[in-house]
């Protein structure tokens, strides 16, 4: 898969700890401003590969990690 995927979340502290934990797990993540496609209570998303997506769901399950929900770009 190729492209980005999208997390979004409920409140900027659930971003924060998403981005924390991603990086001591050695998976790149970047929070940025939701984009117009998407949206979020907060208004931050963390962006990742999509070639990252399953290591990133089984972070968050096994770290227990909220989000939103998490969306795919072909681009």
């Amino acid at each position: 898969m190729s492209g980005y995927c999208y997390a979004t979340f409920h409140s900027e502290y659930d971003a924060l700890v998403f981005e924390r934990v991603m990086k001591e797990c050695g998976l790149p993540v970047k929070l940025l401003p939701v984009p117009r496609f998407l949206s979020s209570s907060c208004g931050v998303a963390a962006r990742f590969s999509a070639n990252l997506y399953e290591q990133v769901v089984a972070t968050c399950n096994n770290r227990n990690l909220q989000y939103d929900g998490i969306m795919g770009t072909p681009y």
